[in-house]
């Protein structure tokens, strides 16, 4: 039986979408589980991002012990699962950064936080090394390094053309070899994963694998609040546009600014059309 499920990503497989699912249905889904978001664990996000850009020892002791210290918070009385859901706790996402493409830190990140969770369900004799399972959301290889890419383009700096950085991101496409790596990292926990195209299909989208390893009855489903999908790409056009801004001389606050101003542009312009074909019809 799960005592502790991680799902500590990958970024851009419907991660955002699970978690504003929690989130809305947190009141209805804690009579099964307690819930934790990245807002619930702040510092832990912040090691596992350090540490994939400089990955040492002392970055690895400290996901250790800030992990220790998030169980340590928690109430040793309340038996109920727990699930952790945030794709920080995978590292910075690949392309962020010139120097990170892959997702080479996952299996010591991992490692770490298995040790801590098995350490806290020792300690609070509810469990053993056994209830604690990783789950990891994947998707099409095609689609992950678009989504990727767009991803980077809008929130970071990226200077890359989608080809370019589909053949410099080569080593994050293959997840069935970091998660491989991941599941030897972290025995005897469990590694679980789950593609976004067949999670977008079952009954409560890419909520419905956590929701079985949990176990919840149909009658709790049925009462779930479900998001439509986030942070879906745009079309080519604004893309391009940002690509272009992102190539320019702006400083980063101008950039941000420039970037935030033609996505409200874009955002009316859709909601005007949108607003047309309803007149039409």
């Amino acid at each position: 039986m799960i005592k502790i499920l991680i799902h500590a990503g990958f970024h851009k497989t419907g991660t955002s979408t699970v978690q504003y699912a929690l989130k809305d249905n947190k009141p209805v889904l804690s009579q099964h589980m307690q819930i934790y978001l990245g807002q619930d664990f702040p510092q832990l996000i912040e090691a596992c991002h350090a540490f994939s850009v400089h990955p040492n020892s002392d970055g690895l002791e400290l996901i250790t012990d800030t992990a220790h210290a998030f169980f340590a918070s928690l109430d040793p009385d309340d038996t109920r699962p727990i699930i952790m859901s945030c794709e920080g706790l995978s590292g910075i996402i690949p392309g962020r950064r010139s120097d990170i493409n892959s997702y080479s830190a996952v299996p010591f990140i991992t490692c770490a936080l298995a040790n801590a969770a098995s350490a806290h369900l020792d300690r609070a004799e509810t469990g053993r090394a056994e209830d604690v399972a990783f789950y990891f959301s994947t998707r099409d290889k095609q689609a992950w390094v678009h989504s990727c890419w767009w991803q980077n383009v809008r929130h970071g700096r990226m200077r890359m053309d989608l080809d370019a950085f589909h053949d410099w991101i080569r080593g994050a496409k293959d997840m069935g070899a970091v998660l491989q790596e991941t599941a030897t990292a972290v025995a005897p926990c469990g590694v679980i994963s789950e593609t976004l195209e067949v999670g977008s299909s079952m009954p409560q989208g890419p909520l419905t694998p956590i929701l079985n390893l949990f176990n919840v009855p149909e009658m709790t489903r049925a009462s779930l609040q479900l998001p439509e999908r986030v942070n879906e790409r745009p079309g080519p056009t604004l893309e391009k546009l940002l690509l272009e801004l992102n190539r320019s001389e702006l400083d980063n606050k101008a950039l941000q600014n420039a970037k935030n101003e033609m996505r409200r542009s874009w955002r009316k312009r859709d909601a005007a059309m949108m607003a047309k074909d309803d007149t039409n019809d």
